[in-house]
């Protein structure tokens, strides 16, 4: 009696694992994007290509590392006052540190209120500024002069055209993004102090991805709707123990600390991104539930390149010396829904094993997330579609961007992308070291903002506080 139960449950299990991976199998053909879409950005040989590259390199050649003194960002500051006179005649600017926020004067009750943010800081003091007739090489090109240019630029265009803004506007810039980071903190702060309340915040991202980046057939545009948390932890030993150190540095490079986390995020992300994978991938991460492990396998492996954007994110910093011991720093920018707590746990056994000192540098909890239904996500969208046209576009959630956490306290709508389209082998360059830019995508970056600036629209109701 009890074979003949064990036999007939047996055969359910059977049964119901056939039926599972048939309709797995349905799932997979059909849940597919039913094209290949591929960006191409026509050259452009117009006067507003040559004009907005002659105008950002004016910025590049300027060097402005962030450990520099005050002197290069006072003559960037006055370029952006020379290259853009409506921005410096329509908006009050007002400085805070080094760091400068711009407000449009006309203030409006009935219009929503929108703030761009980038920064001008970068990590060298090389001032290696070259232009050529399709690209301009030099430090901040991509990190983030370049950025900062089509903002002001398209603020610039659309006063020239339409005598005012349709929004009210704030520009805040920053110098300090690659060293302390407290300039958007001290800003928000301010803002938050004085009660101010933004539609729609755009920040840094990372914007339009070739296929190869993530292991797909087509170009996405990700919009990123949050920031996930980060730690960052200094471990010690005393000077004779530094043998010590540098064994457990070695043993927590060779093991992988963190496996990916599939939680529910990191499967809405996977699914959405898997249309565009191929079939046995699709295969695996539509029927996750039967392959959990080799979807886990997978991902810590890098043999699905999602992983870039879905996994925790392990620096190591220098190992450093001082009188009294030897140190260096670990930095954990964290998995979506991974906590900061996590990390210590992973952590306890390495710090037990090698009897070491330990302290907590900082931790930053993960930044509001963005809902897809605001209307600032849907003109980000909208506006993406129209700019760009022929790419997939998908939300995500950031996992390697400290800074970007802090304007979440003024706004429910916090948008990180940036619609400079750097193809991977430049991406791939800039991340060496070797920053420059596409003449051409400047032009599609300026008119991205130019129609965020004029379409954007929001019921404003008349408690909102005064810009």
């Amino acid at each position: 009696m009890i074979l003949k139960y064990l036999g007939l449950i047996l055969g359910i299990i059977v049964v119901f694992l056939v039926l599972y991976t048939v309709v797995g199998l349905i799932k997979t053909i059909y849940l597919k994007n039913k094209e290949v879409k591929l960006l191409t950005l026509p050259n452009d040989n117009s006067d507003r290509t040559t004009l907005y590259g002659n105008e950002l390199f004016e910025l590049i050649k300027v060097s402005s590392p962030a450990t520099s003194n005050d002197e290069s960002f006072h003559i960037i500051r006055e370029k952006i006052k020379t290259i853009f006179p409506l921005i410096h005649n329509n908006f009050y600017r007002e400085k805070i540190d080094q760091n400068v926020i711009y407000t449009y004067k006309n203030f409006q009750s009935d219009k929503p209120n929108v703030l761009f943010v980038s920064h001008i800081d970068n990590l060298t003091f090389n001032n290696d500024a070259i232009m050529t007739n399709n690209e301009i090489y030099g430090a901040g090109t991509f990190d983030a002069k370049a950025l900062l240019y089509v903002i002001c630029k398209a603020v610039e265009e659309v006063l020239d055209e339409q005598g005012k803004l349709d929004v009210n506007l704030t520009i805040v810039i920053t110098t300090d993004d690659t060293s302390t980071k407290h300039g958007s903190e001290k800003i928000a702060k301010k803002l938050l102090k004085e009660g101010k309340f933004f539609h729609l915040v755009m920040e840094e991202g990372i914007g339009i991805v070739d296929p190869d980046y993530l292991g797909l057939k087509s170009n996405y545009a990700l919009i990123g709707i949050g920031v996930t948390g980060e730690v960052e932890i200094r471990f010690k030993k005393s000077l004779s123990e530094k043998h010590v150190l540098l064994e457990f540095l070695q043993d927590v490079k060779n093991n992988r600390l963190f496996k990916t986390k599939i939680n529910r995020q990191i499967i809405q992300i996977l699914k959405q991104l898997s249309k565009d994978m191929d079939f046995k991938n699709r295969f695996y991460i539509n029927n996750i539930l039967l392959f959990k492990h080799k979807v886990q396998k997978s991902l810590d492996s890098g043999d699905i390149k999602v992983s870039r954007i879905v996994k925790t994110n392990v620096k190591y910093g220098l190992v450093q010396e001082n009188e009294k011991e030897v140190y260096f720093d670990m930095k954990f920018e964290l998995a979506p829904l991974t906590m900061p707590s996590e990390v210590l746990e992973v952590l306890a056994p390495y710090i037990a094993k090698y009897n070491l000192d330990y302290e907590i540098i900082f931790v930053n909890g993960g930044s509001r997330i963005t809902n897809v239904n605001q209307p600032g996500y849907k003109c980000v969208v909208e506006t993406i579609n129209k700019i760009f046209k022929h790419l997939y576009i998908s939300p995500f959630i950031i996992t390697n961007i400290a800074e970007k956490r802090f304007f979440d306290s003024v706004s429910d709508c916090v948008i990180r992308f940036s619609p400079l389209y750097y193809p991977s082998n430049i991406l791939k360059d800039n991340y060496h070291g070797k920053e420059h830019i596409q003449k051409k995508s400047l032009l599609y970056g300026v008119d991205f903002f130019k129609t965020i600036l004029k379409e954007f629209k929001v019921e404003v109701k008349s408690a909102l506080s005064k810009m």
